[in-house]
């Protein structure tokens, strides 16, 4: 016995930014709330491009039967953002580009050659064994940075851990 599709199982429809989109009431919890949650990784990747700090942030879901199931017809995100320097002030320069991750990486390179560079003329081993932990840290820090894992407003306390 299992459940068939139809009035019991019925077909929700959403106007998810300005895309029409549908979901069967079983699924519409995973729908609704994975839609949300994508909303908040937006809200937080254009808080960090613009020098800001996501303080709260809530994903409310409104749940009605339908059918058989208790199904979510609508969602709302809610996202609290600090600007510590005004909004778009912290990454701005004269050609209002953002962030700079490229010279970040650039100063991250240049130290890990430092450091490759004194692992060549290092003869006393417990200092080689630093040199190459920290050879080894930078260059993970700079893989992360390029892969987009590190959030841009921590960039800084990123080059002052590592160079």
């Amino acid at each position: 016995m299992g459940i068939k599709i139809g009035n019991n199982n019925p077909i929700l429809s959403y106007k998810l930014d300005r895309i029409a989109t549908s979901s069967t009431a079983m699924l519409s919890v995973e729908h609704a709330a994975g839609h949300e949650s994508g909303n908040v990784v937006r809200a937080r990747a254009n808080a960090v491009a613009n020098g800001g700090y996501v303080i709260y942030s809530a994903i409310t879901l409104d749940m009605r039967k339908r059918g058989m199931f208790l199904a979510a017809v609508a969602g709302k995100t809610t996202v609290e953002i600090y600007y510590p320097h005004g909004k778009g002030k912290l990454g701005e320069r004269k050609n209002n580009s953002k962030i700079p991750t490229r010279s970040v990486e650039r100063r991250l390179e240049e130290d890990l050659n430092i450091f490759k560079s004194r692992m060549n003329s290092e003869k006393n081993d417990d200092v080689r064994e630093n040199i190459k932990r920290r050879i080894s840290e930078i260059r993970n820090a700079i893989m992360t940075l390029r892969m987009g894992r590190i959030p841009t407003c921590n960039v800084k306390s990123l080059v002052d851990a590592y160079a």
